[in-house]
């Protein structure tokens, strides 16, 4: 799993670094067989890239929403429970 964007910003202090380790995490797992690395952290965002509070209310944590949409990502990634 990649790490979730943090801070309500599209310009929090933790978001790039978080997309520098992500692209670490890929990079050194996309030839490994033995690894799935799922990246769904971009489903969390506004468009405008802000985490809304309704889907992450402190900037780090997801709700009953953020959650959801976890699952959802899940499921559309072929992950079963």
């Amino acid at each position: 799993m990649a790490i979730f964007p943090r801070g309500e910003s599209s310009t929090a202090p933790l978001r790039e670094p978080i997309r520098q380790t992500d692209n670490l995490f890929a990079r050194r797992f996309a030839s490994d067989p033995a690894v799935t690395y799922l990246d769904i952290g971009f489903n969390f965002p506004a468009p405008d890239g802000t985490l809304p509070r309704t889907i992450m209310p402190d900037g780090t944590h997801p709700s009953d929403s953020g959650y959801e949409i976890w699952a959802n990502a899940f499921a559309q990634a072929g992950v079963k429970p």
